[in-house]
């Protein structure tokens, strides 16, 4: 492991300023106990926004589309002298900061007592029809236990089975090393830890 030295903090990502946000409109406002929904977009990766805009309107879900940092962004570049202390690639590092721009906007806009979910996915995803179905039929204990839902999966090995279904043709596992954040739900309290 590695202690940054405590005289050179890593500066904070700033939140997301809310009028860079790009609202799809959908008559589903959440899945499951999860509102809103996060779509992490390239600009310059517009097919990918089509793309995505496309999936969020077949689904008929409610989404926003935040701008993701690239690696020409000044706000990487000015963190990456910082890099190879946390063992980061540069395209690493943009994806953890658009990510952090999210959390940040996730804890700072859910009051505190409010342990509210929301949900967070890169503009490479594809949802499967019936993923807000699979969503709203998880149980209660994994809403109220969990920090994290990941959906889908990054070839890691699954843990513990937590709960199935064979009506929706799922199951969820206990994330043992979770690797990959192409499409996950995130508890507002975890937002604030991360």
């Amino acid at each position: 492991y590695y202690l940054l030295h405590p005289f050179q903090p890593i500066q904070s990502i700033p939140p997301l300023d809310q009028s860079l946000l790009f609202h799809i409109n959908g008559s589903i406002k959440s899945i499951g106990k999860a509102s809103p929904i996060y779509i992490i977009n390239l600009p310059s990766r517009p097919d990918r926004r089509t793309e995505s805009i496309a999936l969020m309107q077949t689904l008929n879900l409610e989404a926003f589309i935040v701008p993701a940092y690239s690696i020409h962004s000044t706000e990487i570049l000015s963190r990456n002298k910082y890099r190879n202390k946390l063992l980061l690639k540069l395209t690493e590092l943009a994806c953890w900061a658009s990510h952090m721009r999210v959390w940040l906007t996730i804890a700072n806009n859910t009051p505190c007592q409010n342990n509210a979910w929301s949900i967070i996915v890169e503009d490479d995803i594809d949802l499967e029809i019936d993923t807000p179905q699979i969503m709203q039929s998880f149980s209660h204990s994994i809403w109220n236990e969990a920090d994290l839902i990941y959906l889908g999966h990054c070839a890691n090995t699954p843990g513990k089975l937590i709960d199935q279904s064979s009506q929706h043709n799922y199951r969820v596992h206990q994330a043992l090393h979770p690797s990959c954040t192409h499409a996950y739900a995130i508890r507002s309290d975890a937002a604030r830890k991360l």
